[in-house]
């Protein structure tokens, strides 16, 4: 029996440096991504631009979006919501709606504390990666 076949999504959900080609990161103002875990076992692609602090970092998370609280967004064909910034670290943090009850996240920081100003990016970046998504 042949294994199984890795979908595009099992692949960035290990990498989610794949959701962007260098190509498409470049035309946003980034170098190469940098792949990190984060607490849970997951892991995050940190995209940084060439001002000081200044990037999106891009991960799945576990939760549905209708349990996330936000305002919608407009990223294409999946649903999405710009969420209240982190308490601690504050940040432009998108989540966009998948079919297998999971999200993608988007967290934006600009470098000089208005992280409001770097919300055109991270909608930007999820308008790009969203066609890719399942």
């Amino acid at each position: 029996m042949a294994p199984p076949k890795t979908t595009s999504t099992s692949i960035a959900k290990d990498d989610p440096c794949t959701l962007l080609t260098s190509a498409e990161a470049s035309s946003l103002g980034f170098g190469a991504g940098k792949i990190k875990n984060v607490p849970g076992g997951l892991k995050q692609c940190e995209w940084r631009t060439d001002k000081a602090g200044e990037g999106v970092g891009v991960g799945y998370g576990r939760n549905p979006l209708d349990v996330l609280k936000g305002q919608e967004v407009e990223v294409g064909r999946h649903k999405a919501v710009k969420l209240p910034p982190d308490p601690v670290s504050g940040g432009c943090n998108v989540a966009v709606g998948l079919p297998d009850s999971t999200t993608l996240i988007l967290v934006g920081t600009s470098g000089n504390g208005n992280d409001e100003a770097v919300c055109p990016l991270v909608i930007q970046v999820a308008k790009t990666i969203d066609p890719k998504l399942p």
